[in-house]
């Protein structure tokens, strides 16, 4: 593994370990951990473990702040807009159940360092048009109309609205869309018209997500971070055997196994 590389993964999984990173005395090539960062959109990670780093030289102490900054600033501002999303499907009623990274963010140190590409959720077929007319209402663009997914664009916003969470099979070897079209029944009222999945269901979705990436685009450092957040958070609430007998439900033993070994070698979970 490069210098560069072996930095960026150390940065990470002291951010993991809600710790201070301590930069070693080594002259990385800053222009390359930066790029790292970028391509895994961990930008505002890496500036916010060193941004206070006295072995940084003025100029690169501002950059890692910028990147910080810009991160933060992005994320809570496109999280607040969720939220008054939230609040409108509330007044109309709209059932609405949050999933993956708007929900994930929350077991960051900082949230806002959680970034997110678009912002996905889950509602009823029978809402589809209630939530629609909402939307467009509000001057947002429909840039996909597939059942079950819809896409709406507004300026920096972007949202996947659901009406089925596994849209396709990951493998032929279990069925995938069948188990997760039952995640209404393992939702939870969080408020009013908001749900949130089970936590044991959420991961197993997690890591069918996950493998759903990987067999088709690929996944990046972002997704496996995720993972270990939410282990490190509700490792004693979830019924382990259990998990393990759905694991077996999709045949995702062995690749559950890789997952959370790479989340305990790269973040120490």
């Amino acid at each position: 593994m490069k210098l560069e590389q072996q930095l960026f993964m150390d940065i990470l999984r002291a951010f993991a370990a809600e710790e201070s990173f301590c930069l070693p005395v080594i002259d990385p090539d800053w222009e390359e951990l930066l790029h790292l960062s970028r391509i895994q959109d961990t930008e505002g990670i890496i500036g916010y473990e060193l941004m206070h780093s006295p072995h940084l030289t003025p100029e690169l102490r501002d950059v890692m702040h910028r990147c910080f900054l810009q991160t933060v600033g992005t994320c809570a501002k496109r999280a607040g807009k969720m939220a008054g999303l939230v609040r409108l499907m509330n007044d109309r009623g709209i059932e609405h159940l949050l999933v993956k990274g708007y929900l994930v963010r929350e077991l960051y140190p900082v949230p806002e360092l959680r970034t997110f590409g678009d912002i996905d959720f889950l509602i009823h077929l029978e809402d589809r048009e209630k939530c629609d007319a909402l939307l467009m209402e509000e001057g947002f663009q429909r840039t996909v109309d597939w059942e079950p997914v819809y896409s709406y664009v507004r300026k920096d916003e972007y949202y996947e609205v659901h009406t089925d969470i596994m849209e396709v099979d990951v493998s032929d070897k279990a069925d995938y869309k069948g188990y997760f079209s039952q995640v209404w029944q393992h939702a939870v009222r969080q408020e009013g018209y908001t749900f949130v999945p089970e936590i044991q269901f959420h991961l197993l979705y997690l890591l069918t997500h996950l493998a759903k990436h990987i067999t088709s685009s690929g996944a990046g450092i972002r997704l496996y971070l995720d993972i270990a957040f939410y282990i490190r958070r509700y490792r004693d609430e979830i019924d382990w055997d259990a998990f393990r007998q759905e694991l077996a439900v999709l045949h995702l033993e062995a690749f559950a196994n890789v997952v959370f070994a790479a989340a305990g070698q790269w973040f120490g979970v």
